[in-house]
Formats: structure tokens, C-alpha cells, sequence
């Protein structure tokens, strides 16, 4: 690969500053965050300004030998756009030129550095290097008074600090002998704030190529096949059950009806298919005959799937006797019969079972707190072996052919990644596959298909006053940004963002001007800003490995204090109209309740007994309007002194998603309609009726809060999905 040599140059063009040796790109100051090859295409863009480049050349310049799609280019070229904005005549800076290529159309000036050195490095590493986030159970942060853990300021340095993405990515050049030659294959090794997986010995191709949501790929027992969920493209709304063969774009459908289908498996025999079929809140394990085109069902469970090699059995994840705790069990194909596999009391939920090869094993996911570890346990059932101590998320696994490794899914590299980890021994290792990675299918010879899901929130802004305007994007970056929320005098906008590498407390403008960090903490997540009455502090919570609190600090970012004990997982604050207390969610053993404490610290008095999640005061201070948890419809109320905790009627379509906010005289929500539409409600209290006030072009988010209004409720805030890419890829040669 080209590399330039101790290049000092900067390069400015319309206010927009781009130095290379920070790797920074600013504006007027403020930092532009931006993928590490997002940068790297911007930097071979700005060096040659006015000129047209083609895509190859594009790729081989930024990717170099690494065998990528051109989809990537689109994709970063997409990024860009949206990050450097509209030339002040209102065109893009970077012209598409059809068929060809892209040319940066801006006059840039250079300064600060003379022409470099042009010269050529090879590199001959031949492993996947990746190290793991610091993970800080005790952020150093003070606490309220009561509380045992002593104080650090806001932003002081910890005693090992990390950087805000501690992943160093590095892939080497490797020779591979050929019959009439020998060629290299190379990748530049960097210190990346978002890994990025690229499989340079093989090509990786979509399932299809078509748009909509292609989720959940599962190979046949011949390999060429591949089962999966699709919406039929942006009109269908949910997920049925399809059939391709890597690269047709004409799929088969095999089920057609209105609910939610997940999770396809093969017989081994490769004439039937299971999969989950959920309508609202009950999911039914579905057995289609692919001869016979007959379906039958083996009951309701609660997640998971997989079939058993020798085709008696389907290994799911239910709550045995209506208990809150899930566990493994295998279900008989033939009469439904099932027997518990996992049966210990440690208090963590068991999900994502898959058979070993051979069927005498399962492995499987422990989850707690949204983290989990791999398990593994003989399908006979007895104790099971602890595989990983890691705690991040794990959202698929499955076992390599030869039943050696199990590879998995995981974000524990800071974005989902492709893991193996050595059953003989070993710590996980890092695929070096094109990510983000989701839903893992392994055949039988090694190939891999998977999940690429690509999502890039944005908050929108509604003027109430005349809901025809077309919204217009309020804060927007490459990266996240969620949870916003007016502060009480209208002035100022807190939301939560991972723009800078880490996910923070932001605020802006009410307007969206002069955005900056008020947090620069070391966790896994920083969320739910929530403003105080005189919009003097902020409440927001932290999660670590397995653990949340519920902080509070000054509106500069200045003094932040945890309030609670560190010791469990306390969630999604909100003030009480007084400013006397915060409101927040404790999950414990699987269950959440609404609990409230001083909003200086002290003894949290429990508010709901029949499970409660996200709560707000009424304006007058006298009721608390609160969810029960996500994806589940409807508002209830409790008095804030006490009393009878019961839904509200008129709102039993709101709130699946967390999209609600209570003002004044009422409450705006989202209500999801016929699954394809979704609408902006409003609530009046007074008047007991619910009016609609606009429509959605994009589905509500599921995690994150929102939803906002001004105070004078001119200004509505969403959160939207503005990229909305999940695809299959499939590896075209089978994977080592």
C-alpha cells in the first residue's frame, strides 16, 4: 500500500480543517468524528481535489488488497456527505460522476508541512490483534452522601485511562504460493476508534442484494440454501420466512400472514424448517413441512431455536412454572414433549442454544443486565462449563464444523464482531470479517452467512405550530445520536451520542447550534439525559460490565455525583415536578419496578409493586405516568403519594417503543397502528381524547428514549434511523 511519510500537511477548504497528523477533521473548531476509513477516503478525496477519481482506484487507495465491496466505498461516500453537509451554493462536495467514480469538487488550500516522501511499506503480520475496552466498575466518580466510594472530578484522568476506542486492528501481508506465481495480500495496521472486519482470503457477497430487512440466515444441511427473514422490501412491515440461493436475487417465500417470524432452522434431513412466530406478546415455535407445505406448531416459548443433528429434537429457551429466569430445554419433533436441560440457580437467563455437530452438547448464552458469556452443558443436562468471563453482549453463536471452536457475535470489541474461542482452551479471538456482524449461520464445510446491520440515529425536530413543514435534522453525526430532552426553559437540548468514540452526555442549542460534550466518562453507555426543574442540573445513568447507576451533575458537566450504590442496575431517571426527587428503574432478578430517591442522595423508597419501567410526573405533580418495559403497549398511573396502579385506557397503543413524552396538558406518544405506519398522537388529559398529529416516514428505534417536546410545545424531537442497512452476506469459499 502507498503510504505517505511523516505527511504533516493540513488541508482547509470552506471553514473545514483536515490535519492528518491528529487524524482530525474540524469545522470552525468543532471536532467532526469520522470512521477511521471514512477519514482515509477524505484525506485521498481533499489530496485530489477537482479531479475525478475512479471507484476502483478509490478502493485500492483506502482498502488496498483487502478483497471489499464496492458497497463500502458507497457507504463512506455516504458518510461524508452527510458529516462535511452542502457547499455554501447548496451542491455536495463530493460529485458522483455515473458509472466512473467521484470527484471533490472544492478548492482546498494546503499549508503547514512540504510535500512528503512517497514510499512503499509492506507489512507481515499474520494475526488479528484486538484488545478489549478497560472495563471500570468503579468510574471514580463521587457519590451521594451515604454512599461508600470516594469522589473524582468530572473529567479528571482515571489511573489507567483508555483510549476512547482501545482497539488496535492490524492484518498483515501474507505470501500464498500459486502454480505460476506468488501474489500478496495486505492490510495497513492502525490504531481504529471502530474496527473494521475484512476476510482478505475469500469473497464476501450479499444474499440477494435486495432492499428491506434480510435478518436471521440459517444454511441448509447442503449448503446451498439459505433460510432467512425478510420484509419483502420498505412496504411489507414485518418478517416472513424465505428461501435463496447465494447470489439469486429471486427468493422463494414460504409463509405469508401478518405476524413476526424469526429464527428459521433446518431438519437435518434438510424437508422441514422451525422458526418463532410471534403475535404481541406470544411466541410459538412453527414446524413448516417444505414437501408438503403443512405447518404445526409445538407451543408457545419464550426465544431461542435450534434442531438436533439426529432430527428428534429442537433445543429452545422457556421460564419453567412462570418463572421469571429462563432456561434451556429440548422439545420432542414429534409429540412436543419437553425436558429441562438447564437447571441450576444461578440467576442469570439462558438464551441462544445451539447443538454441537456431534448432538451431545449445547452451547449457549447467560445473560444478565443485556451482557452475557458462552455456556456449554451435555444435551443429557448436569453442570455446565463457564466459557467466557467477559461479560459483553452476545447476540449468535454457532460451532464450527469439526465441533472444535464455537464462534459467536459480539460487541466486545466496541462494534459486533465475529469471535472464535478454542473449546481445548484459550481466550476468544477476533474473525476478521467485514462488520458489523449479527445472526451467525455456520454450514457443515465452513461457510459463513450473517446479519450486516448498519444503523445511524439522528434526531429530527417537528415545528407543532405547522406539522406540513418538513421536519428538519437537529443533531446528526456518523454515529449515533438519542435521547434527547428540553431543558425546562427552552433554552438548551441534552441527548446522549457516541459521535466521539464513546457514548456521552451532549448539549446544544435549542436550535442545534454549538454542540459539545458535557461527560467524558469511561463506560459502556451514557444515556437518558433528563433535565431538572430549573434546568440547573441533569440527571443521566452509566452502565459498566454488569452493573447501572443513576448520576446527576451540574448543566455544564461540572460535579457529577452517583446517587446510587453501584451494586445492581438502576436506570432511566426522571425528576419529580418539585425537583425533590428522581425517579428511576431497578431490575433485580429479572424484574423492574419504579423506585424514586432524594434527588441529593439518600434511602430510595419503592413506587411501583406491579412492575414498572420509564415514569414522569404530571405537570401539577400529582400522578406518575409510567411503562411497564420495551416493546410492551401502554401507559399506566399511579398517584405519587400512593394508591392503585392501573393502565390508562386510552392509551393501550402507546409506548411499545420508548417515543412518549408528557407535557402540560397531556401526553404525545407513538402508537404503531398496522405495523406500517406509525403516527404522532396526543393525549388530553382534560379532555380524555386522543388527536393525531403527524406521521412517521421511518419506524420508531427500539432502545433508545425518543421523543421530546418543547416546553411551550411549539417543537416535537424524534429519534430516526436515517441509514436503515441490514443485509445477509454470505463468505463465497468456506471459512478455516
Amino acid at each position: 500500500m502507498l503510504v505517505k511519510k511523516e505527511d504533516t500537511n493540513i488541508y482547509e477548504f470552506d471553514g473545514f480543517r483536515l490535519e492528518i497528523a491528529e487524524r482530525r477533521v474540524s469545522r470552525g473548531g468543532e471536532r467532526i468524528a469520522l470512521q477511521p476509513k471514512t477519514f482515509d477516503l477524505l484525506l485521498v478525496l481533499v489530496r485530489h481535489a477537482g479531479q475525478l477519481r475512479r471507484k476502483q482506484d478509490l478502493m485500492e487507495e483506502v482498502w488496498g488488497d483487502a478483497a471489499v465491496e464496492e458497497a463500502n466505498l458507497t457507504k463512506n461516500i455516504g458518510l461524508l456527505r452527510k458529516a462535511l453537509g452542502t457547499r455554501p451554493d447548496g451542491n455536495d462536495y463530493i460529485e458522483t460522476i455515473p458509472r466512473f467514480g467521484y470527484r471533490f469538487d472544492a478548492e482546498v488550500q494546503t499549508i503547514n508541512g512540504s510535500k512528503p516522501e512517497l514510499v512503499v511499506e509492506r507489512f507481515t503480520i499474520t494475526n488479528v490483534v484486538t484488545e478489549e475496552f478497560d472495563v471500570i466498575e468503579d468510574d471514580g466518580l463521587p457519590v451521594a452522601p451515604g454512599e461508600p466510594v470516594k469522589l473524582l472530578p468530572a473529567h479528571a484522568t482515571p489511573s489507567q485511562p483508555a483510549n476512547p476506542w482501545l482497539a488496535w486492528f492490524a492484518v498483515g501481508l501474507f505470501a500464498v504460493l500459486l502454480a505460476m506465481g506468488g501474489w500478496w495480500f495486505k492490510h495497513r495496521a492502525e490504531p481504529v476508534e471502530k474496527p473494521e472486519f475484512v476476510l482478505a482470503d475469500t469473497r464476501i457477497f450479499p444474499l440477494t442484494g435486495l432492499s428491506g430487512k434480510e435478518d436471521y440466515p440459517a444454511f441448509s444441511p447442503d449448503g446451498k440454501l439459505v433460510a432467512y427473514t425478510w420484509d419483502g422490501g420498505i412496504t411489507e412491515g414485518n418478517r416472513n420466512i424465505y428461501v435463496a440461493s447465494p447470489g439469486n436475487v429471486a427468493p422463494r417465500r414460504l409463509t405469508t400472514n401478518r405476524f413476526e417470524e424469526s429464527k428459521p432452522v433446518w431438519s437435518p434431513d434438510g424437508r422441514s424448517l422451525a422458526f418463532l412466530r410471534q403475535d404481541n406478546d406470544r411466541t410459538e415455535v412453527i414446524v413448516l413441512s417444505l414437501d408438503k407445505n403443512e405447518e404445526r406448531s409445538l407451543g408457545t416459548v419464550l426465544n431461542g431455536l435450534d434442531w438436533s443433528p439426529d432430527g428428534q429434537s429442537l433445543a429452545i429457551t422457556d421460564r419453567p412454572n412462570q418463572e421469571r429466569l429462563s432456561r434451556i430445554y429440548l422439545v420432542a419433533v414429534t409429540t412436543g414433549e419437553r425436558r429441562l436441560v438447564t437447571n441450576d440457580s444461578l440467576p442469570l437467563n439462558d438464551a441462544s442454544p445451539a447443538f454441537s455437530p456431534d448432538g451431545k452438547e449445547l452451547a449457549f448464552c447467560r445473560v444478565g443486565a443485556g451482557q452475557g458469556d458462552l455456556y456449554r452443558v451435555s444435551t443429557t443436562g448436569g453442570p455446565v462449563t463457564r466459557l467466557t468471563s467477559s461479560h459483553w453482549v452476545i447476540d449468535s453463536l454457532d460451532w464450527s464444523p469439526d465441533g472444535r471452536k464455537i464462534l459467536f457475535t459480539s460487541n466486545r470489541s466496541g462494534v459486533y464482531g465475529l469471535w472464535k474461542i478454542n473449546l481445548a482452551g484459550g481466550e476468544p479471538v477476533a474473525v476478521p470479517v467485514e462488520g458489523p456482524v449479527h445472526h451467525l449461520s455456520v454450514s457443515r464445510t465452513g461457510q459463513l452467512a450473517y446479519a450486516q446491520i448498519n444503523s445511524d440515529s439522528n434526531i429530527w425536530k417537528i415545528s407543532l405550530s405547522n406539522v406540513s413543514q418538513p421536519p428538519q435534522r437537529l443533531a446528526a453525526s456518523t454515529e449515533a445520536d438519542d435521547s434527547p430532552s428540553f431543558s425546562p426553559d427552552g433554552t438548551k437540548i441534552a441527548y446522549a451520542t457516541a459521535r466521539s468514540g464513546r457514548w456521552q452526555i451532549w448539549v446544544c442549542d435549542a436550535d442545534g447550534s454549538h454542540p459539545h460534550a458535557v461527560t467524558s466518562l469511561t463506560a459502556r453507555m451514557v444515556g437518558t439525559p433528563r433535565w431538572s426543574p430549573d434546568s440547573q442540573r441533569i440527571a443521566f445513568d452509566v452502565h459498566q460490565a454488569t452493573i447501572a447507576d443513576i448520576y446527576v451533575m451540574n448543566a455544564d458537566g461540572s460535579q457529577p455525583v452517583r446517587l446510587t450504590d453501584g451494586q445492581s442496575i438502576r436506570v432511566v431517571p426522571s425528576w419529580s415536578q418539585d425537583g425533590k426527587w428522581l425517579y428511576f428503574c431497578l431490575l433485580e432478578k429479572n424484574i423492574r419496578q419504579l423506585w424514586k430517591l432524594p434527588a441529593t442522595g439518600g434511602t430510595a423508597i419503592q413506587v411501583t409493586q406491579k412492575g414498572g419501567w420509564e415514569g414522569f410526573e404530571s405537570a401539577d405533580g400529582t400522578t406518575l405516568f409510567y411503562t411497564k418495559g420495551r416493546n410492551l403497549p401502554g401507559i399506566w398511573s399511579v398517584p405519587t403519594g400512593g394508591g392503585e396502579e392501573k393502565p390508562v385506557p386510552e392509551l393501550a397503543e402507546a409506548a411499545r417503543q420508548r417515543y412518549w413524552a408528557v407535557t402540560k396538558g397531556g401526553i404525545y406518544f407513538v402508537a404503531s397502528g398496522d405495523g406500517k405506519t406509525w403516527h404522532i398522537k396526543y393525549f388530553d388529559l382534560t379532555t380524555r381524547r386522543v388527536r393525531e398529529v403527524t406521521t412517521l416516514d421511518h419506524p420508531p428505534m427500539s432502545e433508545p428514549a425518543g421523543l421530546a417536546v418543547s416546553p411551550d410545545e411549539k417543537s416535537l424531537l424524534f429519534v430516526q434511523d436515517d441509514l436503515f442497512q441490514h443485509r445477509i452476506l454470505v463468505t463465497e469459499q468456506n471459512h478455516p
